[in-house]
């Protein structure tokens, strides 16, 4: 390579400034690593959007830059394109130790590397041909084979034209395996004798299903030595899908992944509180908050970052859907700068308009617009095992132990905003085209105050929008769907 690529990683991937809390589980899983002494492939397994790249990034940082480790990290997904998983892996491996200068003396240490290689070049190309099966009529469309035969020089042309010899020496597919063995543990042994190489693999549930087949054979038949440790971070649940698809519906798809990891380590789910406020920072309403509308308590960037993870709790959100949330948030309240509207409501709203499970019960909310209007569907009840007539209720009831305790301090105003029991259901009318925070005000006063009917919901409603202008606009029920409907296709 003609640069190292990953040395800004030691800047922007560590676990020490690491903001999703998963220092102290990071370093443990290095430390575990890093003393295995029988051969390991460690399955790193986390579901879409919850941060396995960046977590993997940070494995690869502590690895290298904090232990000097010989290091390296494969997208599998940009390789995809290739027909060889095993030319995709040496080609890097050979690419990426090339680059690693942390060695004493270290040009001389990169000769010696490439003349080992050069050395086994040959044998390799040979073998590899020969186990990989793609290079028919010595024609290759693989760049990987290209990259390798700009680095190495042959004696031989005829192992340049092993493609074209495929069929005569099938039968010898087995030795060729045992000799690429012999030939990556003593390609292993040069960066150090007692040296592991770490090989991280990212993104591997996202290539096509044949081709995650084969990666993960390779390294089976390949790379179970004591000198190569491997990590792949997948989500195992939609990779064991891509097998099914493979072979059927009935195949045991997981299963099938368990004879190829060692081990499986589970990447913890982030604190989302911590992340909404990295959102926010880093986003255009950070010094717009004291402006907007909040509940008391709640007028602040810590305040509004508590309301993204509570909700992201509530309905489930990966890291990647809470970023995707927060992207059409942002672009309503830019758009509505000066509006007085309810950001609970309107993420709570969002939320269900994203989700195929609650959908239905946004439809009918949007449809109907009618307080004590049941908006759960029969299909919804079977499947949380909860009978609630509200989509928030169904929400609460459905959190595990852990999730509840997060919300065991939550206002009550927070459900019963979404069912519209509170100012929607009880001071506007829903049918009214437009409205203000005077018009509001007024309604509050003339339906409560004068029948001594206010509780504490409704009290703590009228403290919060006291400090509004009377002009300022209030939004109606329409106008939450139809900013919602609008900011749909932000991402």
């Amino acid at each position: 390579m003609d640069s190292d690529k990953f040395i800004q990683w030691k800047n922007d991937y560590t676990f020490e400034s690491c903001e999703l809390d998963r220092k102290a589980y990071g370093k443990f899983l290095s430390s575990y690593i890093r003393k295995q002494n029988s051969p390991l492939v460690l399955n790193l397994d986390g579901s879409w959007g919850i941060g396995k790249s960046y977590f993997l990034r940070q494995l690869y940082s502590n690895l290298r830059f904090e232990h000097g480790l010989p290091v390296i990290h494969i997208d599998a997904w940009l390789s995809d394109f290739s027909d060889d998983p095993l030319l995709v892996i040496i080609s890097e491996l050979i690419d990426q130790m090339a680059a690693i200068n942390t060695l004493q003396d270290c040009a001389l240490k990169e000769e010696a590397l490439l003349k080992f290689a050069a050395k086994y070049s040959k044998k390799a190309w040979n073998l590899l041909a020969i186990a990989g099966g793609t290079y028919v009529s010595g024609v290759t469309g693989n760049s990987a084979v290209v990259e390798l035969t700009k680095k190495f020089t042959f004696e031989d042309e005829d192992y340049q034209k092993v493609g074209k010899k495929l069929n005569e020496v099938y039968m010898l597919q087995k030795d060729a395996i045992d000799d690429i063995k012999i030939s990556l543990e003593q390609f292993a042994q040069l960066y150090d004798g007692d040296a592991k190489v770490y090989i991280l693999i990212d993104e591997l549930d996202r290539c096509r299903p044949n081709y995650a087949i084969e990666f993960l054979e390779v390294i089976k038949h390949f790379f179970e030595l004591k000198n190569y440790v491997f990590i792949i971070a997948t989500d195992t649940e939609q990779l064991s899908k891509s097998i099914k698809a493979v072979y059927g519906n009935e195949f045991d798809g997981k299963e099938y992944l368990s004879r190829f990891f060692s081990r499986t380590a589970k990447i913890p789910k982030p604190d989302l509180k911590n992340f909404a406020s990295l959102l926010i920072k880093k986003s255009t309403l950070a010094d717009k908050i004291e402006k907007m509308f909040f509940l008391e308590g709640e007028q602040s960037q810590d305040g509004l970052a508590h309301i993204l993870s509570v909700v992201g709790n509530l309905y489930e959100l990966s890291l990647r859907r809470l970023e995707q949330l927060f992207s059409k948030y942002e672009s309503i309240v830019l758009h509505c700068d000066g509006d007085v509207f309810d950001t609970r409501l309107l993420l709570q709203l969002m939320c269900e308009s994203e989700s195929e499970f609650y959908r239905e019960s946004y439809n009918r909310k949007r449809l109907y617009k009618k307080l004590g209007y049941p908006e759960t569907t029969q299909l919804q009840k079977d499947a949380k095992g909860h009978n609630p007539d509200y989509s928030i209720d169904l929400a609460f009831t459905s959190l595990d132990r852990e999730q509840k305790v997060i919300f065991k301090d939550e206002p009550s105003i927070f459900k019963e905003a979404y069912k519209f029991a509170h100012i929607y259901g009880k001071v506007l009318n829903s049918s009214k085209v437009s409205a203000d925070v005077g018009f509001v005000k007024s309604t509050m006063n003339e339906n409560y105050e004068s029948t001594k009917k206010a509780d504490t919901n409704f009290l703590t409603y009228k403290r919060s929008l006291g400090k509004y202008g009377a002009l300022m606009k209030f939004w109606t029920i329409d106008d939450y769907f139809r900013y919602i409907e609008l900011a749909h296709d932000i991402s």
